[in-house]
């Protein structure tokens, strides 16, 4: 089972995973380090990562933060690969930070230990 460490970048620290990202149809992953987020519902990537790969648009949603303030925001379709699992799924660009939401987790059995900061990922079923 691969394990990966808790990023420091984040206080306290936090479970982030590597996660490839394409275009559907294209060769090359681009690697990004996503931040999981269990309170999420659906995957989102940095807006900018989205221009750079030019994915391809799945039109928008409805989404409310923390501050529960809904909005509308651009939704693309991408392949994800994930413990060496790839799906094509649609996720959200929003702001700078890749976020791995339950799209993606609840398809994974993950194990956070925490004092140790590692997390432990079994292969996801996506």
């Amino acid at each position: 089972m691969p394990e990966y460490p808790y990023s420091r970048s984040y206080r306290p620290p936090a479970p982030v995973l590597p996660v490839g990202v394409r275009r559907p149809g294209t060769s090359a992953f681009v690697l990004v380090a996503a931040l999981v987020e269990t309170g999420a519902a659906v995957t989102a990537l940095p807006a900018a990562l989205t221009t750079e790969l030019r994915l391809p648009s799945a039109g928008g949603t409805i989404v409310a933060g923390f501050d529960r303030t809904p909005r509308i925001v651009p939704t693309y379709l991408v392949e994800v690969e994930v413990a060496g699992r790839a799906v094509v799924l649609r996720v959200i660009g929003l702001g700078a930070t890749a976020l791995l939401g339950r799209d993606v987790l609840n398809a994974m059995v993950l194990t956070l230990r925490g004092p140790d900061g590692i997390a432990l990922v079994e292969a996801p079923t996506l």
